[in-house]
């Protein structure tokens, strides 16, 4: 038998309850990523989880937020995931096009949640997916504390729940949970 590497991250509530994990590629025993390929990476994730270890093994009740990017996005492979269990992540690298933007409207109406992932800044590009996916992280590592509140400001005005990425400690913790975040991600509360 071959050895199976799955990194899993919890997502936590405000009330510090588990909602979700990340599921995430990893390469060994280290627990390193080493991504060299999105695609090869995302669709590890996928068989492992999915195909070697069982579903209800990985995320028991729990939703798997699943990294995508624009070739995954749009290929036939999404429908293989369980639209009642998954969260299509799209990498910060994904380009929002128009085709980018109808695929997901696409996704959204065949019942899949959609999150954008490390978001710093609320402008034209991601825009058009805000009314669109249902979470939106928030990497909060690479914002200035002055920034971070603008940024969540911004992101109020549209239907989204706000995660809190990459928080790796109790005052980062705290200063989120402050300005309305409604779920966490990060060291602080667990390594994947």
């Amino acid at each position: 038998m071959q050895d199976i590497f799955l990194g899993r991250q919890p997502i936590l509530d405000r009330n510090q309850s588990l909602v979700a994990f990340e599921l995430l590629f990893r390469s060994g025993q280290n627990a390193t990523a080493n991504v060299t390929d999105d695609v090869f990476a995302t669709a590890s994730v996928i068989v492992n989880a999915y195909g070697e270890l069982g579903i209800q093994n990985v995320l028991g009740q729990r939703r798997g937020f699943i990294n995508m990017n624009a070739e995954l996005l749009m290929s036939d492979l999404v429908y293989l995931l369980p639209k009642n269990q998954v969260t299509l992540e799209l990498l910060g690298s994904v380009e929002i096009t128009g085709e980018v933007v109808r695929r997901c409207i696409e996704l959204k109406q065949m019942g899949y949640q959609l999150a954008l992932d490390n978001v710093t800044e609320v402008n034209d590009q991601i825009k058009p997916l805000l009314p669109i996916v249902n979470a939106v992280k928030v990497d909060i590592l690479r914002l200035e504390a002055d920034a971070l509140p603008r940024v969540v400001d911004a992101l109020k005005l549209w239907p989204v729940l706000l995660v809190a990425e990459k928080v790796d400690n109790v005052e980062q913790a705290s200063h989120c949970m402050a300005l309305g975040f409604h779920m966490f991600q990060g060291y602080y509360f667990a390594h994947p």
